[in-house]
């Protein structure tokens, strides 16, 4: 069975950027599941692709000086991420 995806943790991905085919053994998830939320995520102008089919949040979403993304109507905090 899969981990929930409540369960997941982004600090394997922290670490430096990976190429899309490291992440499942770093955190479990299959390679069809990571590359199709990309895909959802890039449709809806989360991410952008970049260079060597890369992804990254593009830069109007994100806070100066705080590890948060602001959407709006919705600020997402990234500094609690391994909290338990």
């Amino acid at each position: 069975m899969t981990k929930p995806a409540s369960r997941f943790t982004a600090a394997p991905l922290r670490r430096r950027r990976r190429a899309l085919s490291h992440h499942p053994s770093c955190i479990g998830i299959p390679r069809v599941n990571i590359s199709k939320h990309l895909a959802v995520l890039v449709s809806f102008g989360l991410l952008q692709r970049t260079y060597g089919n890369l992804c990254r949040i593009p830069a109007c979403y994100l806070v100066p000086g705080q590890r948060a993304l602001d959407f709006g109507a919705v600020l997402l905090r990234l500094d609690r991420l391994d909290a338990k």
